[in-house]
């Protein structure tokens, strides 16, 4: 799961370990998603961001580059 605010405005892939902008999840063992294993599972993690990225690039898929004027009050609490 990538978050793209969070990668956008938080650093992308640079900051991967700050930003909590992608989330992994083990669906056949933890279908409530409890445990994110992101930070736990880099190799899985980098291999399906790098999977999601180049299925991005390759539909041209729309990233939004603008600020949400409500992201720092909602996502961030400020």
């Amino acid at each position: 799961m990538q978050f793209h605010e969070e990668w956008v405005l938080d650093g992308g892939r640079e900051k991967l370990t700050e930003n909590n902008a992608v989330e992994l999840y083990n669906l056949s063992s933890d279908i409530g998603e409890t445990t994110n294993l992101a930070a736990i599972e880099t190799d899985k993690r980098d291999e399906l961001l790098d999977d999601l990225i180049k299925w991005q690039e390759e539909v041209k898929a729309p990233i939004s580059m603008e600020v949400n004027p409500e992201y720092e009050t909602k996502v961030k609490g400020k």
